[in-house]
């Protein structure tokens, strides 16, 4: 009930009876309809919490907590951190910028074929057609090329900061392989594949973009259809107008398996291509509390918990969402488009252009 802003607080009623409506008040002008909350607090000082309760049968009841939490001010951030980073594929080119739009510069140069980002210990790590390279986070010197196979294609990447590790997704470019999440030590050391799966092959699902949650140890993967061959041939049993597929829409899902051993758990299924997947982590000890990802066919930002429930739509009517990161700490989504770099708060209120007129294939924050 105590501690350094922000400071995630769960709440839970004790109460008997059948509950119609459940009304929380957290003292700070934050309310929630939910049945056990939770609620982050940002600002310091004292805060009284309160819950009204509506019954099935009529009646009502009431609770107040009198200055039940108390915030401290928050812990200084580390020098050099807080910054969003964005990836131009065209431009061959990675920004960095503040998190209010206020500043941005040049980070990295000359990238080909880049693909997507992920920040930790001090690095910026990226991906291109068959490699995975980094450069110092600060000014983008001591660039340098972690992995590379011209066999296979990379695509999304994560940094388990507390672990030291980093995993990419890598795609065959051979039918004699299946597509591989990857694992090494920060510096490239001691890579090997991490977990495949047999679907994993050629023109099938393959892992595509990377999130891990350090705290809970998890890592996270959307998974989609990669077709790098020919439309498959229909029997001619199926040529009819009524038979004949026509829809090659991708399958996608996202899928998440402990860091201490790969095993596959499903969240959601069915979903239409994203380029964007986020975890809310980044609150000291607390592990990710939903999965978020952009979904561009509806112009969209959804979220789910990690079981697959409480989906829910955050954002919509967006300028064709694409790349996606969040800052629990601070309430904040961030996300791009075809307008530019956008932020809102994590309900979807208060939406706003901070970086307008750029081009940010991939968005990542340092957390």
């Amino acid at each position: 009930l105590s501690g350094h802003a922000p400071r995630l607080v769960d709440f839970t009623p004790i109460v008997e009876g059948d509950v119609v409506t459940y009304e929380w008040d957290f003292g700070d002008g934050a309310t929630s309809s939910e049945a056990a909350p939770a609620h982050i607090y940002r600002e310091t000082g004292r805060f009284t919490v309160s819950l009204r309760v509506q019954f099935a049968d009529g009646g009502a009841a009431e609770v107040v907590k009198e200055n039940l939490i108390e915030i401290d001010p928050a812990l200084p951030q580390a020098p050099g951190g807080g910054g969003v980073y964005w990836l131009d594929r065209s431009a061959g080119t990675i920004y960095a910028g503040a998190l209010d739009g206020s500043a941005s510069l040049t980070l990295v140069t000359g990238i080909y074929m880049g693909k997507y980002l992920a920040v930790g210990n001090g690095w910026i790590y990226w991906t291109s057609e068959h490699a995975v390279r980094r450069a110092n986070l600060s000014d983008g010197t001591g660039r340098e090329m972690l992995y590379t196979d011209m066999n296979s294609t990379v695509a999304g990447i994560a940094v388990d900061t507390d672990a030291r590790r980093i995993y990419w997704a890598s795609h065959p470019l051979s039918t004699s392989k299946n597509g591989a999440i990857w694992k090494a030590n920060l510096d490239g050391s001691n890579q090997r594949v991490w977990g495949t799966l047999t679907r994993w092959g050629v023109n099938t699902h393959v892992p595509w973009l990377l999130a891990i949650d350090a705290v809970s140890q998890r890592l996270y993967w959307f998974e989609r259809y990669f077709d790098v061959g020919p439309v498959p041939i229909v029997p001619a049993a199926l040529e009819s107008e009524s038979a004949a597929p026509t829809d090659w829409t991708p399958r996608c899902s996202v899928h998440w398996t402990p860091v201490t051993g790969f095993a596959e758990h499903l969240i959601r299924e069915g979903l239409p291509g994203s380029e964007g997947l986020a975890l809310d982590v980044g609150l000291p000890g607390v592990g990710a509390r939903y999965v978020y990802w952009t979904d561009p066919a509806a112009n969209a930002i959804v979220r789910c918990k990690p079981d697959g429930s409480e989906y829910k739509t955050i954002l919509s009517d967006l300028d064709d969402p694409v790349a996606l990161a969040v800052n629990v700490a601070y309430g904040k989504l961030y996300w791009s488009g075809s307008e530019g770099i956008h932020r809102a708060n994590l309900d979807g209120t208060d939406p706003e252009l901070i970086f307008p007129g750029v081009q940010a294939d991939a968005l990542v924050l340092d957390l």
